[in-house]
């Protein structure tokens, strides 16, 4: 059976809009909720959040979910209970292991400009993990034509999950789950590479794997076409259900202005050996 695509538009999704805040939510969250978008495999969050100057989340408590923040314009300064304070800037990733039970806050480092960046949660393979957090940076001239892995299983006695995890480089973040996160960007007027291809990251031949797509909100793009016939504007996502690794999937630039997407690479289910 040929893989399933279902399009998410922007306009679709949830959110919430506040005098500090501009947020939208691919998924169920806070007041937002729709029995259809719960989680997708084991990815329960991926909100775009934009923030005023010098406002954010204050001090608030979490447990069990890997966090990650992909930082797009501007700065997060990052504070958490187990010490760390950081700020996070464009072309960083910052990831935190909720475990059980970290407090943080994730505020604008800036008083003059907003800041806007994507917030993911993953569940793990296994409760009761130990709190945790890492922050890595990625060169912007990595992305540009090339699907850059930027996060991906942790190499270790669970790596029988995906054999993948260690053929990615060790270039990345490594979190408790069969996921994998990758960004691209495709630069405008033809500067660089405007097609990237990606072959699903099966942990063994022919079995399924999902993968969600998200385009970055941006007023200078149009977006990308997937497979040729998919368009996907700033905003909006594609779900992508029962992919094997015999079929491949193509994200071109819809013309020859920029685009930003990140493409998540992820067990069909979530893991839990309690």
């Amino acid at each position: 059976m040929p893989a399933k695509y279902i399009v998410r538009p922007h306009g679709a999704r949830g959110g919430a809009h506040h005098s500090w805040l501009r947020t939208f939510h691919t998924f169920s969250f806070a007041t937002y909720y729709d029995p259809k978008f719960t989680g997708f495999g084991p990815l329960r969050v991926l909100n775009e959040d934009f923030v005023k100057p010098g406002r954010g989340f204050g001090a608030h408590p979490h447990d069990h979910y890997e966090i990650f923040s992909y930082v797009i314009e501007g700065a997060l300064e990052h504070r958490d209970s187990i010490g760390n304070v950081e700020h996070v800037k464009r072309s960083w990733v910052q990831h935190t292991t909720a475990g059980t039970g970290i407090a943080h806050s994730e505020m604008n480092a800036s008083n003059k400009e907003d800041v806007h960046f994507l917030q993911l949660w993953a569940q793990p393979w296994k409760s009761g993990l130990k709190p945790a957090f890492a922050l890595k940076s990625f060169s912007e001239e990595s992305k540009v034509g090339n699907l850059l892995p930027l996060i991906a299983p942790a190499l270790d006695t669970k790596n029988k999950l995906n054999p993948n995890a260690s053929k990615v480089g060790e270039e990345v973040i490594r979190i408790n789950q069969d996921l994998y996160l990758f960004s691209t960007i495709f630069l405008p007027n033809g500067e660089g590479a405007r097609s990237v291809t990606h072959s699903p990251l099966t942990a063994e031949p022919g079995s399924h794997r999902k993968v969600y797509i998200h385009v970055v909100m941006d007023d200078q793009s149009d977006g990308v076409v997937v497979n040729g016939k998919y368009t996907l504007k700033p905003g909006d996502g594609l779900f992508v259900d029962e992919i094997t690794d015999s079929e491949a999937i193509e994200i071109t630039a819809a013309n020859e202005k920029r685009a930003e997407f990140v493409l998540l690479d992820m067990t069909p289910l979530e893991e839990d050996d309690d």
